[in-house]
């Protein structure tokens, strides 16, 4: 007889979700997660001195997406709206968002059909043989005139999907701008008081039905139809025995699932005894896209304040309401405030390829990096820099052996990937987590949990056409 109904492994907000919905229908459930703490990629600090709880993983409610409004009505939490101004550093002038547009788009109509829009409007639109958006860009958008569109969508593309130009599908862009569309997307919102928070709240509603098992790896998943068995070890190696189940759900990222079929001895990898049909074709058309974020507290907020001036006509400006900084540093491009809630606060952030190049670096050489280009972004000198600062936070995502990277995404050609890979097998194995989102939500904790809830539909339908354990 199997100790449980259902053996989940990973507690980030797929895990939980889906360890919440079947607990509440009476199911027993292990939670076994290799961390010492439930979450994920959503990671919350609340070090002393902090007037906000930083985040170290996700970050923002993108859009009104139900799953997480819905969890955080329940919970009592408030999610506010970030709001503010937007800011350019380009060739050494701060320009507020709108001017920066309006200087890029001139009057002849060879600069108005290179704005960046038409470019979206091409991906938005998209039908026929799925591609790559580097082809896309090379076949469309070739010549001096789209070079600045190009410029600002191969950013986008790096930046907010975390991807390779060279490799990213655009038929899943178009999905994922249809997606962000139907939600808002274009919104942001934060947890006032911390996105774990919300997972915290799920991890509430387990009850005693659900055994958690934290700083416990799933070493080896050994299966049959109908019935599962988990070898766990602690992150030192030391073995912590056998526990068995009539299903089991996987949960990890994108990154450790690849290497569980490509290198299952390396570390917080599975091996999955027997493999999985159908499941390494899809892992082929998926990538998980690098990101980095650091985050910065200082004295003041003296971004409002600047002494820097506009090379154009030497105008003293500020940064007043400053909500983000973009820039085109090749280190770190992106920069933003809790705005509207006043803090002395500045999240830095890279993903795709500028995140690669940081990902081997230790912790203090990405903060440094970081402080750098800030300096470089806001003509300030790093000294200056530095005796305003007071902390710098960040977890390399990439070098963590749990994680592996950012978030997922879908490379030309692989759009049914996702769907591929988040189908059951045999009624006994179940997969869950951003990178089996085949709504257009990649990457997104909406997107883990919607997957969690969908799961937990598919394994109940399994036990209860079969009977319990």
């Amino acid at each position: 007889m199997a100790d449980y109904d259902v053996i989940i492994i990973g507690a980030g907000a797929a895990g939980l979700a889906a360890a919440s919905t079947l607990a509440r229908a009476g199911r027993t459930v292990a939670l076994v997660e290799a961390r010492d703490r439930i979450g994920g990629r959503v990671y919350t600090i609340h070090p002393p001195g902090a007037t906000l709880p930083i985040e170290l993983g996700a970050d923002f409610v993108h859009g009104r997406p139900e799953e997480t409004f819905a969890l955080a009505t329940e919970a009592g939490l408030r999610l506010y709206e970030q709001t503010g101004n937007s800011w350019a550093a380009r060739e050494g002038n701060l320009l507020s968002d709108d001017d920066d547009d309006d200087e890029a788009d001139d009057d002849d109509e060879a600069n108005d059909e290179g704005d960046v829009g038409a470019i979206f409007a091409a991906i938005h639109t998209w039908q026929g043989e799925d591609r790559t958006l580097q082809s896309l860009l090379d076949e469309r958008f070739a010549g001096e005139r789209w070079a600045a569109a190009r410029a600002r969508i191969r950013g986008f593309a790096e930046g907010f999907d975390a991807a390779e130009v060279n490799r990213v599908s655009v038929a899943w862009l178009r999905q994922t701008e249809l997606a962000s569309d139907a939600i808002d997307g274009d919104r942001q919102f934060r947890v006032l008081d911390g996105y774990n928070r919300v997972l915290a709240w799920l991890s509430d509603t387990l009850g005693p039905s659900t055994d958690l098992r934290l700083e416990t790896i799933a070493r080896e998943v050994r299966w049959q139809r109908g019935h599962v068995e988990i070898q766990m070890e602690s992150p030192a190696g030391a073995p912590l025995g056998e526990i068995s189940a009539r299903a089991a759900l996987i949960t990890v990222p994108l990154a450790v699932l690849k290497r569980s079929f490509d290198d299952p001895e390396s570390p917080g990898a599975l091996r999955l005894l027997p493999e999985p049909p159908g499941k390494r074709e899809a892992l082929s058309y998926l990538e998980m896209g690098h990101a980095m974020k650091v985050v910065l507290l200082f004295k003041e907020i003296f971004w409002d304040a600047l002494p820097q001036a506009r090379r154009a006509n030497r105008q003293l400006i500020a940064l007043p309401r400053l909500s983000f900084l973009f820039s085109n540093d090749p280190v770190m491009a992106t920069w933003w405030t809790p705005h509207p809630v006043v803090a002395p606060m500045l999240t830095g952030w890279a993903a795709g390829p500028r995140a690669a190049r940081l990902a081997t670096m230790t912790s203090e050489e990405i903060a440094d990096e970081a402080v750098a280009a800030l300096s470089r972004a806001l003509d300030i000198g790093r000294s200056d820099l530095d005796a305003l600062l007071t902390g710098r936070f960040i977890h390399n995502w990439s070098a963590d052996p749990f994680s592996s990277g950012g978030y997922s995404y879908v490379c030309a050609g692989g759009l049914s990937a996702p769907g591929a890979l988040a189908e059951p097998v045999d009624e006994t194995l179940f997969f869950a987590g951003e990178a089996t989102d085949t709504q257009g939500e990649t990457g997104t904790v909406h997107a883990a949990l919607q997957t969690g809830y969908r799961a937990a539909a598919e394994i109940a339908r399994a036990l209860g056409s079969t009977g319990a354990s």
